[in-house]
């Protein structure tokens, strides 16, 4: 017979959420434990997995306990971010995080943080109810820089793949930043005042200058994911 379950199905997926959002929270040195598990699972699958069977309000909830969230923003700002590139002679077109040297380590970890980035927007549905874009104060609208922070890692690494071509970005990296740059787009779209300026400061620029240069190239998967992306402002 099947070993029967102390508690709810539930409260076991709360558990595991919380579990391993504790996990990822810590980084107490430049080479972590959590570097390690970035370089097995650098798309943070497991995370995404169950994230999204979770309750918005336990990621929150957990998010604002633990600072998780506001880490991981840091993260997918920093100076290392758009450095995607830089693991060139142990990676290829068939394997983008391949673990050689530090470098890879790094991008591994970048990987980890931009997708757990992304489950926690699709989980609140970009909503500026549930997802807390206003990481340092408690009270007001949301702005246009407190989105722009979360929004722009992710436009970055498209935008990088736009000019450089998928051997920068490949189509899972790409899909990852659409989807989550999506869930936010549309999260904010009420907000007109808000989303019109998000919008002209990070997708507009990029699709114009495709649509000038009548770019067509459906095989680079970041510049299809940026003129998705430009249909959204049609369709709001």
């Amino acid at each position: 017979a099947a070993p029967t379950l102390e508690s709810t199905p539930e409260e076991e997926c709360k558990r595991f959420v919380s579990s391993a959002v504790r996990i990822f929270a810590k980084k107490e040195a430049d080479i972590s434990p959590v570097h390690a598990i970035a370089s097995r699972d650098p798309y943070a699958d497991c995370f995404s997995l169950v994230g999204r069977f979770a309750q918005p309000a336990i990621l929150v909830q957990l998010s604002v306990e633990t600072g998780i969230l506001s880490d991981v923003i840091e993260r997918c700002n920093g100076e290392q971010g758009i450095s995607i590139a830089a693991t060139d002679a142990s990676m290829d077109n068939l394997d983008m995080v391949t673990v050689g040297t530090t470098s890879d380590l790094e991008h591994c970890f970048f990987l980890q943080s931009l997708s757990i980035l992304r489950t926690f927007l699709v989980a609140t549905a970009g909503s500026e109810a549930l997802f807390p874009y206003q990481l340092n104060r408690s009270t007001g609208p949301i702005t246009e820089g407190d989105t722009l922070r979360v929004l722009d890692p992710f436009v970055n690494v498209l935008a990088a793949g736009v000019s450089e071509g998928g051997d920068i970005v490949d189509e899972a990296l790409a899909s990852i930043c659409e989807e989550a740059s999506s869930a936010m787009l549309r999260g904010i779209m009420r907000n007109k005042r808000v989303f019109e300026a998000v919008f002209d400061a990070s997708i507009a620029p990029i699709a114009r200058d495709l649509l000038a240069r009548g770019t067509s190239d459906r095989s680079n998967a970041a510049s299809a994911a940026i003129m998705r992306l430009h249909q959204l402002h049609t369709a709001s």
